[in-house]
């Protein structure tokens, strides 16, 4: 009996695969599984190079708190008190703000005209210090968690650092979710010079940052592997509190040690051969820079 029955399956089997030559559902049935099964050993690969609890509280990277919608950052475990004196994060210079709106827009530093880095007013993050509205993803019943390269571009308004754009692409870097923001604040500097976003961007968006975590939860797990390029500072603009993280600024140190970092356009110069952020005056662009991670991790694995 069970000769035959192992013959019958065989048999099953053979006629399963003669349809499947000329069947198009079950052509697109094993590509798809070949699809998962790829997926499947990229992900054990990048698994190996996650970063470890401590190399995470090194990196700033928010993680959890005892209170619901908290986090911790190094150095900092409380909700920031929202006071009106300031410190430009560009020139360092103190300034005074008044029920949320700057005292005088001044030039930034003396020499803002002839310094390309210098915008023409004051910025600060202290958003970034701030610990409330963070969220973590749950775990769902997903056999293909997935690698995702995450970036983020943001604005500076008067509540800080403010998310303004966010790309994911997926390990063949195809593009799987990418919107314009629109921050709780009023602009001060759209930052277009490093972001790439403009006023013209932005005219009509109504996606806010709740919007965009309520996707995350939506699309991503607590096992998805988010990858990125000092993926702290996009975790802090998302208010994402996110275990599983390859940050290719670790991933390949700089030569100094920290708190020194790569700049991302050279490890793609230098591993890779290719150029990115050369749009000049137009700005980065956060799906070149998401999937020039993904071939930085790729080239980390021997899997050009």
């Amino acid at each position: 009996m069970a000769s035959v029955s192992v013959k019958r399956k065989s048999t099953a089997v053979d006629q399963t695969a003669a349809q499947a030559t000329d069947d198009e559902p079950n052509k697109s049935i094993k590509l798809e599984n070949l699809e998962n099964e790829k997926d499947r050993l990229f992900y054990e690969k990048a698994q190996r190079l996650m970063l470890t609890d401590l190399q995470l509280h090194l990196n700033n990277f928010p993680r959890s708190s005892d209170q619901d919608e908290f986090c911790k950052l190094r150095g900092q475990s409380h909700q920031i008190n929202n006071k009106s004196s300031k410190t430009c994060y560009r020139c360092k210079r103190n300034f005074v703000m008044t029920n949320g709106q700057f005292e005088r827009l001044n030039d930034c530093c003396p020499n803002a005209g002839r310094n390309s880095n210098a915008g023409k007013n004051h910025v600060h993050r202290d958003n970034f210090a701030d610990c409330s509205g963070y969220i973590r993803l749950t775990e769902k019943n997903d056999s293909s968690p997935g690698v995702y390269a995450v970036d983020c571009e943001m604005g500076y308004t008067v509540n800080g650092l403010e998310l303004t754009r966010v790309s994911v692409v997926d390990r063949d870097c195809s593009l799987i979710y990418d919107s314009f923001v629109q921050p709780y604040g009023r602009f001060v500097d759209y930052n277009t010079k490093w972001s790439g976003i403009g006023e013209w961007h932005l005219r009509g968006v109504a996606t806010t940052l709740k919007d965009v975590q309520a996707e995350f939860k939506k699309r991503f797990s607590s096992k998805t592997i988010f990858l990125g390029h000092s993926l702290d500072s996009d975790f802090k603009a998302l208010r994402i509190i996110h275990d599983n993280v390859i940050d290719t600024s670790v991933l390949y140190p700089h030569r100094r040690g920290p708190p020194y970092k790569r700049a991302l356009r050279n490890l793609a110069s230098d591993h890779l051969g290719i150029v990115i952020q050369d749009g000049g005056a137009r700005g980065h662009d956060s799906h070149e820079d998401a999937s020039a991670c993904v071939k930085l991790l790729k080239w980390k694995l021997n899997m050009k």
